[in-house]
Formats: structure tokens, sequence, C-alpha cells
């Protein structure tokens, strides 16, 4: 989180436990930055090499939804989608964050989190 965007992502925060919905519960501006275009201009980069087809753009918006529903339920299950990839987390470390406003800022790779100490 950077200081001169917390205007913006405090709306987000409003829910101090998480619940699924609430991981959609975001500013406009947030929404386009964060979700519409990182989603969307993957497939409009990759289909300058290689052609994408419109199934594969279906499966993974669909994947990215159920991935930040997952991340922000509350509950940590053995069988959930984020489990298939390694060097992710459930959403109880996401939760954590919610819940003190501080560190665990990814919902999905750890990683990043320990690469800007966050």
């Amino acid at each position: 989180h950077l200081p001169s965007w917390y205007w913006i992502h405090k709306y987000h925060h409003e829910y101090r436990q998480t619940i699924s919905l609430a991981a959609h519960y975001v500013h406009p501006i947030e929404y386009v930055l964060s979700g519409t275009l990182p989603s969307s201009l993957g497939f409009q980069f990759l289909s300058f090499i290689t052609p994408v087809h419109y199934s594969t753009v279906l499966v993974w918006l669909i994947y990215r939804m159920i991935q930040s529903y997952e991340g922000h339920c509350g509950y940590t299950w053995t069988w959930n989608t984020l489990s298939l990839f390694p060097y992710t987390v459930g959403s109880d470390y996401h939760d954590f964050h919610h819940a003190y406003n501080s560190g665990n800022y990814g919902s999905v790779f750890i990683f990043c989190d320990a690469l800007f100490e966050t």
C-alpha cells in the first residue's frame, strides 16, 4: 500500500473481517487499476505472441474471480484452488491484513511480501 493511494484502498478495508463479496468491494479507480486492467491486458500482450482462444480467456477470468473470493472468504480449505500453485497461501494470511491493516498484503504469492518487506 502506498500512502498516496490510501484514500482509494480504504474503501475496500471497510470490511475488517473478510467475506467473499468484499473482495470486489473497491473504489472504482482501484477496480480498473488492480482488477480490470491486469486481468485483461495480459491477454492483449499474449495475443501479440500467439493467438489466445476465447475459452482460455473465459476460464482465466473465472479462475481469477474464484481466487479473489477464496482469498477473502475467511476460511482456508485444503481443497481450495489457491493450493494448486506453489508459494500460495490461504485466506487466513490475507485475513490478518484486513484485521490489522498491516503486512500480509498478498493473497496469492507470499514471496512478494518477503521481497518488498511488507
